[in-house]
């Protein structure tokens, strides 16, 4: 079991934790300079720059997916008013019936639509943000 110094007790209990560690002898948590941030190295600007360019892609390319989508729902809703007011046109209580049906199956099978296309986007989008990662490592 790995030995644990009182500092790291003060630090999980304390209302005000210390930063560094007085033991550094024992503790595993030294302070800034220990563990894996030691031997690792710094990226570099190429690296930086390329990992910036892929996020703005990707940001770009939501946010143009977003607004399609915004404005096929915007065009749905516009078709679905449009229909709406159609429905005072029904002649006979089946005419009414059916016709607010049809609205109603309509209105559900966009909302279908949309939730189905925001987690494909969303799904895509996540694959994209861990695959910039891996690469990135």
């Amino acid at each position: 079991m790995e030995r644990r110094c009182s500092t790291f007790y003060l630090k999980r209990f304390a209302r005000r934790p210390s930063r560094r560690c007085r033991c550094r002898s024992t503790c595993t948590r030294a302070g800034p300079s220990s563990g894996w941030r030691r031997n690792r190295p710094l990226p570099g600007p190429r690296w930086t720059r390329n990992f910036q360019k892929r996020w703005a892609e990707l940001t770009v390319e939501s946010l143009n997916k977003h607004r399609e989508s915004l404005d096929s729902i915007y065009r749905s809703g516009i078709q679905l008013i449009e229909q709406t007011f159609r429905v005072s046109e029904a002649k006979t209580s089946d005419d009414y019936r059916r016709v607010v049906e049809d609205l109603w199956r309509k209105l559900l099978d966009v909302y279908k639509e949309q939730s189905e296309s925001q987690v494909r986007d969303f799904q895509n989008w996540a694959a994209k943000s861990i695959e910039i990662q891996r690469a990135s490592a």
